[in-house]
């Protein structure tokens, strides 16, 4: 563990219900009679939806040291996994350029991390001195989410399976069952590497006949029939047992050779969808050119704190194994691995509803003439290191900014925040668009954008222990005691008493996320693939700060028309009018002799 870091994770609060009702209101409506009109409501509310006992179990289940909020079963209508994932394009390895070594050696690493994972032998991850919570680590192995169709509609899984020995290898679309492990040792680097090279000849001759990577990245119901017409069929029975039971899962595209940053970033998240299995928690990607980058599903319970900490290690240890030196005699004079051969009765039948899925798909990927991936050169962290203001801060400033130009009207920014400082926490979105920061929007000068940051670093501090009335109130509404109805009128309540609550956490302008690079960490984003969860005209996206640049993914609705390169455009201008102003307001600090804070 890191010097100066404490191993104490901070006790989740679940304050008493009127004390969260009146805190809510307080901040929120500034009436007394409303703020009193919407406090009954709230009481009325919960006597109505037993909230009350759904608090209480909260606390039983704390006292079991278990997690009450995590869901493996859930409702929906389609889910686009690309857009509920991520893209972690590794840095090149230099010295190797070869998609079979290149994945020889992440997936030894991945087997490496298990293993110290296993044996409580990593070192745990940390933020400003306190350790995060290490418990979701077990999320990135043996976990997938399984779909079916059923008289109440369409639900969603999220299954653990038993740990096994295998992994499943995809190349080119044809998929291949790989033993990694002999008696619970992962197998050597040449092991591994000599059974990819066979995998990757044998693909070129063979032909997946069902398109089970297409199937997984639309899940609706259509592509729910097909795979619960697979599992039907017992000549399918161990290969979808092989397929949901593996360790992890890699695909290998040999054809596929990105030439930029933008191409590896989609491909891998996206465009080589054929060749992938997005129902599991970690796909490892390979192109034919030995690009590389790992695909977390945000489904499958992991947030992207724990999926880059994990990359980083995964690629950094790669990058120490040396296949040339390998030896081979341990090679195996047998193969190790066995094609999954998938099949359905009355196979062109099928092919009509192939072909609907495909269509339908379509409008959720961005055309490769539209750029997703954006570097704004010579702004970093380095920038606002030396003007002394926080770069998150800056950020959000910039983003109201830019789309008051770009739309013309002060938008509702919400941010996503990991909360693995907390126990049981879970991601959570919240508000930017402080009182602070629509006055500096309407009034841009050094002094209200002070002001405007001030107030972020404050509301980041209060959230990052957990306090904040809404974390605790959407959390305890996914409880079953409370129901969809009951989640139903507490929303109907917010949009009633406190629109400003309600826009910012179901129907915000703009949805971000800000993105830590790791070691060894290229690019993070959802490149190439929009995302259903914003309304409308909202914008979403990820950013990453590194010293001397600042990297950001755009994406929007499958409705939006693609205006996200001029937003982007507006958004680099905004982070100089920003800087500009912090300038002017170090300045000042300077002439009258008092420091910047």
């Amino acid at each position: 563990m890191p010097e100066n870091t404490t191993s104490t994770l901070l006790d989740r609060p679940t304050p008493p219900l009127n004390s969260a009702f009146r805190r809510l209101v307080a901040e929120n409506i500034s009436n007394p009679l409303r703020r009193l009109g919407a406090f009954l409501v709230l009481w009325l509310w919960a006597k109505k939806w037993h909230v009350e006992e759904a608090r209480q179990s909260i606390l039983a289940a704390f006292e079991k040291d278990e997690n009450p909020f995590w869901k493996r079963k859930f409702p929906f209508q389609q889910i686009f996994y690309p857009g509920l994932a991520i893209s972690i394009v590794l840095k090149d390895d230099d010295n190797d350029h070869s998609p079979v070594s290149r994945a020889a050696k992440l997936i030894v690493s991945a087997l490496e991390y298990r293993d110290k994972m296993l044996k409580q032998e990593l070192e745990a991850d940390a933020e400003k001195g306190r350790s995060l919570d290490m418990g979701r680590h077990f999320y990135l192995f043996s976990r997938n989410v399984r779909t079916y169709k059923d008289d109440q509609g369409l639900s969603a899984n999220v299954i653990d399976h038993e740990p096994t020995d295998h992994i499943v290898v995809a190349v080119d679309g044809v998929y291949f069952k790989l033993k990694v492990l002999h008696e619970g040792q992962p197998l050597s680097l040449s092991e591994v590497l000599h059974q990819i090279q066979q995998m990757v000849d044998e693909a070129v001759s063979s032909e997946g006949d069902i398109p089970f990577g297409l199937l997984t990245t639309l899940e609706q119901a259509d592509s729910v029939e097909v795979v619960q017409a697979l599992r039907q069929d017992p000549r399918n029975h161990q290969s979808m047992q092989d397929l949901d039971s593996a360790l992890f899962f890699v695909a290998i595209d040999t054809r596929f050779h990105p030439q930029t940053l933008e191409e590896t970033a989609r491909g891998c998240l996206i465009d080589n969808h054929h060749n992938r299995d997005y129902r599991k928690s970690i796909q490892i990607v390979v192109t034919g050119n030995g690009k590389a980058a790992i695909v977390p599903s945000y489904v499958s319970g992991l947030d992207g704190s724990l999926a880059f900490s994990f990359s980083s290690w995964v690629a950094g240890h790669a990058k120490t194994l040396k296949s040339d030196d390998c030896s081979k005699s341990h090679e195996p004079a047998a193969p190790l691995f066995a094609k999954l051969d998938l099949q359905l009765e009355n196979r062109s039948g099928w092919d009509e509803r192939f072909n609907k899925l495909n269509d339908d798909l379509q409008p959720w990927i961005y055309p490769k003439d539209t750029p997703t991936v954006h570097t704004f050169d010579g702004i970093g962290r380095k920038t606002f290191r030396s003007l002394k203001i926080s770069s998150d801060a800056a950020m959000h400033c910039a983003l109201h900014l830019a789309f008051k130009h770009y739309r013309g009207r002060i938008p509702r920014v919400s941010n996503f925040m990991s909360m693995r400082s907390i126990k049981t926490g879970r991601i959570h979105r919240y508000s930017t668009s402080t009182k602070e920061m629509i006055a500096f929007v309407g009034n841009p000068t050094s002094k209200t954008l002070q002001q405007a940051m001030d107030e972020h670093r404050r509301v980041i501090r209060q959230l990052k222990v957990g306090d904040d009335v809404l974390y605790f109130l959407t959390s305890l509404i996914t409880r079953e005691e409370i129901g969809a109805k009951g989640s139903t009128a507490f929303f109907w309540i917010l949009k009633t008493f406190m629109p400003q609550v309600f826009q910012g956490l179901l129907m915000p302008d703009i949805l971000a996320s800000s993105i830590r690079p790791f070691p060894e960490m290229a690019f993070g984003g959802r490149a190439g693939a929009r995302i259903g969860f914003p309304p409308g005209d909202a914008i979403g996206g990820h950013y990453l700060f590194f010293e001397d640049k600042i990297m950001l993914c755009v994406c929007s609705h499958q409705g939006e028309k693609g205006h996200e390169a001029a937003f982007a455009e507006e958004l680099e201008a905004s982070l100089k009018q920003v800087t500009a102003l912090a300038k002017v307001r170090e300045a000042l600090d300077r002439a009258h002799e008092g420091p910047l804070n």
